[in-house]
């Protein structure tokens, strides 16, 4: 429906702005494209929840005194909601980086298997066949996956705690 080449969504947009249509699964390397495209889409409305959850729990009293000191509604935003929010967005960023991460289903389907271009679990994915699994490869892969979360993930923990603390705390 999105994707279809002749009658799909985006490309019927592309031809409204004048510009060509794409095969956005066909060609491998717009595969990936259409796979970030459609993740951002499969997350926006749990983001945006979290951040209402996060955007309430911050007291009027910061916005009146902010603009009795002068500042603007950038200035608001950027001195205080902003820095205020920076739990909400080391919790939206980790979530969504193990969420897209791990995800093996929508790659399946749009690079199917032995393409190419793989995500990570894809090809952690190949080295399971039907009559021979490669455990030794396939845990090395694992563990070679897992590294950039578990970073990403000790490097926004005391956000994301921070984040915790803050509302749990009335």
């Amino acid at each position: 429906f999105l994707y279809d080449p002749k009658f799909g969504l985006f490309n019927y947009l592309l031809k409204m702005v004048g510009l060509p249509p794409q095969g956005w699964i066909a060609d491998s390397r717009e595969a990936l494209l259409s796979i970030v495209i459609f993740s951002i889409w499969k997350t926006i409305g749990y983001n945006i929840v979290i951040f209402i959850a996060g955007l309430q729990n911050i007291p009027d009293s910061y916005y009146e005194a902010a603009t009795i000191d002068g500042s603007s509604r950038f200035g608001v935003f950027y001195r205080i909601v902003f820095p205020l929010l920076s739990p909400i967005h080391a919790t939206v960023v980790v979530l969504n980086g193990m969420w897209i991460w791990n995800d093996f289903l929508l790659p399946l389907l749009v690079l199917g298997i032995g393409n190419r271009v793989q995500t990570i679990p894809l090809a952690v994915a190949n080295f399971a066949g039907t009559y021979v699994k490669q455990w030794d490869l396939m845990l090395t892969a694992i563990v070679m996956a897992i590294i950039p979360i578990i970073i990403v993930f000790l490097a926004a923990q005391r956000f994301i705690i921070k984040g915790i603390v803050a509302g749990s705390i009335k």
